[in-house]
């Protein structure tokens, strides 16, 4: 009975190490603004709660409770965890990346503001355009598609079974690759203002060398660039919020 009890307990904590690593990279609840004590408790509930679904998954009967074989299955879980979330992380990364590089694009990339949802200044476009990824991942209840992907991902990779480091090595490549072009996709429209409306003015300032056209453009510049975000930040999250859901219902 002792021994039934003890196993319960370490299958429990077993599944706290995979879904806790992953809430800590989750967008929004893994953010720093959330307090410690919030981000462990809500893990502590998830992992409680999803225990009765999970271990009918799990092939518990090898695993046992002596010395030698307690560490390897935590440090599987926590990797796999920690893969988990981090690939659900790339995709918000490759979106403040890009829109930091936008800002560049549209002349306010030397204008930082204090950070928002992250804990490094950045462009303020940026911290907009990571705020509003968060609010629509919760609001477009895609955690909880995070939460079926790691039901799902026990019947890959079971507790007790080793794990391989080329599957996760191909699932951060392939999930970088996605991540980075849905963002180039959602990008596009801006490089290609940018594109247009700089070769624009170095044309004019060649063919009128005497006039500052950088001092003329820069305005125009930065007008043009906040109406295409104001016009087309709306588009540019739907189409972010449709990518991402559509990774995280296939994978």
């Amino acid at each position: 009975m002792i021994r039934a009890n003890l196993d319960a307990v370490y299958v429990t904590f077993l599944i706290f190490c995979r879904v806790g690593c992953c809430l800590m990279l989750m967008p929004g609840i893994g953010s720093s603004r959330t307090p410690f004590r919030v981000r462990l408790l809500l893990a502590a509930a998830v992992a409680v709660s999803l225990t009765p679904l999970i271990v009918p998954e799990m092939r518990i009967s090898n695993i046992g409770l002596s010395k030698d074989e307690l560490l390897a299955p935590i440090a599987r879980e926590i990797a796999v965890g920690m893969l988990i979330g981090l690939e659900t992380r790339m995709f918000f990364s490759g979106i403040q990346f890009l829109a930091a590089a936008v800002t560049n694009f549209i002349g306010l990339g030397g204008s930082l503001e204090n950070p928002i949802e992250e804990t490094e200044a950045n462009a303020s476009i940026a911290h907009l355009a990571t705020l509003a990824a968060a609010v629509l991942f919760l609001v477009g209840d895609l955690h909880w598609e995070v939460l079926r992907g790691l039901v799902r991902s026990y019947l890959l990779i079971p507790p007790n079974e080793l794990y391989w480091e080329e599957f996760g090595v191909n699932r951060l490549k392939e999930t970088l690759s996605g991540s980075f072009l849905l963002a180039l996709q959602i990008a596009g429209p801006f490089i290609v203002y940018a594109v247009a409306i700089n070769v624009t003015f170095g044309i004019a300032n060649k063919l009128t060398p005497q006039i500052p056209v950088y001092f003329v453009s820069l305005p125009f510049v930065i007008g043009g660039g906040l109406a295409l975000c104001y016009y087309g930040l709306d588009e540019v999250l739907m189409l972010f919020q449709q990518g991402l859901a559509s990774w995280l219902r296939q994978g």
